[in-house]
């Protein structure tokens, strides 16, 4: 008899004679773990070029707007650069608000 027979024999066995395995004890999961934030390196290559590339992006865009000396110009820029830094602290303070635990993240679907 093989080994996979000798074990299906015994489990048959212990059924017959009522035992019953203990079900393992289930350790309930936190809703959400907070990962912990990580170390920001300044001195880094990612940093640099966002530094590098907001700026150059800011002055084009100081550019543009004297140079067309119309104010419509001067808010469509501003509003379109306004947006994306308006997301990026959303982005910053919700995750700041999680890492203290001020407020739960919402359940997956």
């Amino acid at each position: 008899m093989t080994a996979t027979g000798k074990r299906r024999t015994q489990r048959a066995r212990a059924r017959e004679a009522g035992e019953t395995r203990a079900a393992a004890p289930t350790i309930p999961r936190p809703v959400f773990e907070p990962k912990p934030l990580p170390d920001w390196r300044w001195k880094t290559f990612p940093v640099f070029f966002a530094l590098a590339a907001g700026g150059f992006i800011g002055l084009y865009a100081g550019i543009v707007v004297q140079a067309a000396n119309n104010a419509a110009i001067s808010t469509l820029v501003f509003v379109a650069f306004a947006l994306p830094l308006g997301f990026g602290f959303s982005r910053l303070s919700t995750r700041w608000l999680l890492s203290r635990r001020l407020v739960r993240a919402r359940a997956k679907k």
